[in-house]
């Protein structure tokens, strides 16, 4: 009887643990104005507010936007930073440095710009990449001597044989000496239309030359011949279909020399035999990395197929696909890997992680179906889910259905910002939303 007794309360100590470390929001705002506006970034202020940079449609000029906030999310004010779109921004000493791309003409080009606290513009430049039409900046960060390093993707217009196919680029520039319409002063294509970059990390040690690792997905072109297959089924002849891409999680290491940069590391990782995609990536505290994205699965692996609105569903629109998550050295070895359940259509999936002071991450994920029990149906929802360093799950928090989150900030230990997108207008528009989440017991 006393060990039964020993039992049940350390049980009811775990759950407390665990419901204790659940979040809560503690406030939310909306900033925005008659048409549609995004977030991809958000910051803390030095005075304790929060600025966020992302898009606006009901501003002009149409294009960039900033946002600054007290510490409570109250709007203070905003500005319009010129055309262009916002793809990823990083906090430097005299400000932030946005990258994403801006249409000048009928093209998209890439751009990286620079704005102090206030948002005004001090530097910025914006070009085409190698004189290609369509090319559009991804991911930056800061090398270990001060240059911005600039990864993204240019689309091949003349590729017949693999329609919208993209290469991936790197460049090195000094960001203070460029200037619009200037060319980046280093930079390299990726061998094959088959890479597109998600993330970008300087190397801060090791050998002379290293300048930064590299990540994204990669793109096999598979021969998917309706006629052979057919064939050899025995159901007749049929249009051959053109080949489909399937894809690999890939980290790449680049060096520079005199002039020039070179890929010094490349390694595909994850299975070959399941298409996988990598959405973003952090760096861990042992200087490896922790490499997030989706996983299809096998056709073996699919479960009966859901009844959703009273008719039984195809397996693969709700559970054809998985998070998966992949830890490497610097070197690119895989060290390990984890799958987590995912309920959803994979092809709306957005994924974001975010290493914590702690040595825990939290991933963001967008497009997760849930079944409403009450109204009996399916919404989209976010979900966050923290992790401690080896990939277990501490807690995930679920929110609106309106909500769509897309990154977040860590205040301190146990307190956060999270910003995205809140719905408005019967779904149709969108505004910039920011919100406060703290885990309780951590007041």
């Amino acid at each position: 009887m006393t060990k039964l007794w020993f039992t049940f309360i350390i049980a009811i100590c775990l759950i407390s643990c665990a419901f204790a470390q659940s979040p809560t929001i503690v406030w939310s705002n909306t900033y925005g104005g008659y048409d549609s506006e995004y977030c991809t970034a958000v910051f803390q202020a030095p005075d304790g507010g929060y600025v966020l940079l992302g898009g606006t449609k009901s501003y002009r000029p149409v294009g960039l936007w900033m946002v600054k906030t007290d510490s409570t999310g109250y709007g203070l004010w905003s500005k319009t930073l010129g055309k262009g779109r916002c793809n990823d921004a990083i906090e430097v000493p005299e400000g932030y440095i946005i990258g994403g791309g801006y249409t000048p003409d009928d093209f998209f080009h890439y751009c990286a710009i620079t704005i102090d606290s206030e948002g005004k513009r001090t530097n910025g430049f914006g070009c085409e990449f190698r004189n290609h039409q369509h090319s559009s900046c991804t991911a930056i960060a800061l090398a270990k001597d001060g240059d911005l390093i600039l990864t993204g993707s240019l689309r091949l217009e003349d590729s017949e044989k693999y329609p919208n196919a993209e290469m991936a680029w790197i460049a090195k520039d000094n960001p203070k000496v460029a200037s619009k319409g200037g060319k980046p002063d280093k930079s390299i294509t990726l061998n094959g239309a088959d890479k597109s970059c998600v993330s970008v990390f300087p190397v801060e040690s090791g050998g002379r030359g290293r300048v930064c690792h590299v990540f994204g997905t990669s793109k096999r072109w598979v021969d998917r011949s309706e006629e052979r297959i057919r064939k050899e089924q025995g159901l007749g002849e049929m249009r051959n279909k053109p080949p489909e891409p399937r894809h690999d999680f890939w980290m790449s290491e680049f060096s520079e020399l005199s002039q020039d940069l070179y890929q010094s590391r490349h390694k595909i990782l994850g299975d070959p035999a399941v298409e996988e995609e990598c959405h973003d990536v952090a760096k861990t505290a042992d200087g490896g990395y922790l490499m997030v994205g989706t996983r299809k699965k096998l056709d073996s692996e699919l479960p009966k197929g859901r009844v959703v609105n009273g008719r039984v569903q195809n397996p693969r629109f709700l559970d054809g696909y998985e998070i998966l998550m992949i830890k490497v050295n610097t070197n690119g070895d895989s060290l390990w890997s984890r799958t987590f359940p995912f309920v959803g259509q994979g092809w709306k999936l957005n994924l974001f992680i975010k290493q914590l002071s702690d040595g825990n991450f939290i991933v963001g994920t967008n497009g997760n179906a849930i079944h409403e029990v009450d109204r009996d149906e399916w919404s989209t929802r976010s979900v966050l889910i923290k992790m401690d360093s080896s990939g277990e799950e501490l807690w995930r928090f679920t929110l609106d259905p309106d909500i769509e989150c897309k990154t977040l900030c860590e205040v301190r230990s146990g307190k956060y910002v999270i910003a995205g997108n809140k719905f408005v207008k019967k779904q149709k528009e969108t505004d910039m939303w920011l919100a406060e989440l703290q885990e309780q017991g951590d007041r």
